[in-house]
């Protein structure tokens, strides 16, 4: 079984066939399944897991663990509600991706996306490219961003300060993220 972003082989040799993307001279998956090569056409493809539901539009507002954060790329698995993490969507493309010009602003310098997210950040997300097999997700405009995060020594929840800060009590120390609203845990 291949999921989102899984080397399936080499641009020298295979071409990107459906369900595939090339990154790099790589051919990658884009979605959950089966990969599949095609000998005489030498392609590589992968057949869908799960059913593809087509009802996700640009603009829609969604939530999302993060799987992956690099310098300039963010990964996330979407669902469609903040309170069910059971509640997942129904389609091969759950996965969406979040490149650092979706969320930089004009004046705004952002060296890496790691300053504003960490791998299992809890996000509220705005969906601003669905193609067909490819969902592109920005956390820029005001309210979306991380709702729930942990820290990155201990992983105990970071609660919200009045300073609009994030802080670990167990390790008494700050991070920093894209703070989204309702941020979840609270200090009063």
């Amino acid at each position: 079984m291949q999921v989102p972003g899984n080397k399936l082989g080499d641009e020298i040799e295979y071409a990107s066939g459906e369900g595939t993307y090339s990154e790099n001279e790589e051919v990658r998956a884009i979605y959950c399944g089966e990969n599949n090569i095609d000998g005489e056409g030498r392609t590589i493809y992968v057949s869908p897991s799960f059913q593809i539901v087509k009802n996700i539009e640009v603009g829609d507002i969604l939530y999302g663990i993060v799987n992956d954060v690099t310098e300039k790329s963010a990964t996330a698995t979407l669902f469609t509600d903040k309170n069910d993490k059971e509640k997942r969507l129904n389609l091969s493309t759950d996965f969406a991706m979040m490149r650092i010009d979706a969320i930089k602003s004009p004046g705004v310098y952002i060296k890496t996306l790691k300053d504003l997210l960490r791998r299992g950040d809890i996000i509220k997300l705005q969906i601003i490219k669905a193609e067909k097999d490819l969902l592109d997700f920005s956390i820029r405009n005001k309210g979306l961003g991380v709702i729930k995060a942990n820290c990155s020594q201990c992983r105990k929840t970071l609660k919200l300060t009045k300073d609009n800060k994030l802080y670990c009590p167990n390790c008494d120390r700050y991070e920093s993220r894209k703070i989204g609203s309702p941020y979840l845990e609270v200090i009063n």
